[in-house]
């Protein structure tokens, strides 16, 4: 009886240890799937059925029921993903779509100027094709055309001196010499003043000429007033930032007129105002060096201090202002205008 009771309850213990170790896998796993954890769940029941193969059976529901929930979210996440991608081939084929229509579209504007002999509108339409496309074959070829066609009106024993006059603009013009196209472009407008093409190309050109010497006028003055901003000529740079704000206000309205030099115009208004401030620097520690070296009583200069004052007080700049009043009076202490100003001066300062 006693031997039987020795092995009766090590042979309970194993039972209940073997069970009580399934049913903790089963919790883990269970609450590994609870959360989404698939995968962790997956590894973990594989890796006690590994240790446990007697385990292989009752473990087997809540594995298969692992992988199952796996298998369904792999499935959801590949079917986004084929719709995200149908979904961006839809689109990459619409833009294609119309891009193509839009080529053609063009391509039967350029072949109607090219009937018309609208050699200018023709190019317009192939550099707005190439922007489109830029190795867009029916570009190139188009260009060649139509610097054939032109070399043929100036080639020698060419009786049409109209379209040599055109010819010669067009040829000039692609080689980037505008200069050289706008003699030509209104010597073929004297004798056909109603072709709308060739004026309105004309006009740009004299547009882009005139610009171009607007943009060189400027740039050239801004150079000089940072070359002199940088000699600490503050006198001179001044006069060329200024100059170079008058350039601007005479010339802005036109997109790319203000787009280019936009930059050099706030650059400028920036150097006048750091120049405004340094030079009443300079002026503030030459006055005061005066003062305490004890100047003579000047009533004229008290004067023109005053208004500088007063300029400087009605544009707002009430400390500037009062440095003016209270020079003033140092030169003519009897300025009783200078000191109601200055007394006004601070109390708005306080205020």
């Amino acid at each position: 009886m006693k031997i039987y009771r020795l092995l009766v309850i090590p042979i309970l213990f194993l039972c209940f240890s073997y069970s009580f170790g399934n049913e903790k896998v089963i919790s883990e796993a269970e609450t590994y799937i609870n959360r989404g954890n698939y995968e962790r769940a997956i590894i973990h029941l594989v890796n006690y059925i590994y240790e446990n193969n007697e385990s292989r059976e009752l473990l087997a529901p809540t594995l298969n029921l692992a992988i199952d929930k796996k298998l369904e979210r792999d499935i959801q996440e590949i079917n986004v993903m084929l719709e995200n991608y149908v979904g961006k081939a839809d689109i990459i084929l619409e833009e294609q779509r119309q891009k193509r229509e839009r080529l053609e579209a063009l391509q039967r504007q350029y072949r109607n100027f090219e009937r018309q002999g609208q050699f200018f509108n023709a190019r317009r339409i192939l550099e707005e094709m190439q922007a489109i496309s830029p190795d867009y074959e029916f570009v190139e070829r188009g260009r060649k055309d139509i610097i054939s066609r032109m070399s043929n009106f100036i080639a020698p024993g060419s009786t049409d001196v109209y379209m040599r006059n055109y010819a010669n603009a067009y040829l000039n013009f692609i080689q980037g010499d505008v200069r050289g196209a706008i003699p030509h472009l209104r010597a073929y407008n004297a004798f056909r003043p109603n072709n709308t093409e060739t004026s309105n190309q004309l006009a740009l050109l004299e547009k882009y000429m005139r610009f171009e010497r607007v943009n060189r006028e400027l740039l050239s003055e801004f150079e000089a007033g940072e070359n002199l901003f940088r000699a600490n000529n503050l006198a001179g740079a001044r006069q060329r930032y200024a100059k170079v704000l008058e350039i601007y206000d005479r010339n802005k309205g036109d997109e790319e007129f203000d787009s280019y030099n936009l930059a050099r115009y706030n650059t400028s208004r920036q150097r006048l105002e750091e120049i405004r401030v340094r030079i009443a620097r300079q002026r503030q520690r030459r006055e005061t060096t005066e003062t305490t070296s004890g100047h003579e009583v000047n009533p004229q200069r008290s004067d023109e201090l005053y208004n500088e004052g007063i300029a400087a007080y009605t544009q707002g700049r009430i400390r500037e202002a009062i440095m003016r009043f209270e020079a003033a009076l140092r030169y003519n202490p009897d300025n009783s205008r200078a000191r109601n100003a200055l007394d006004r001066a601070r109390r708005e300062l306080r205020d």
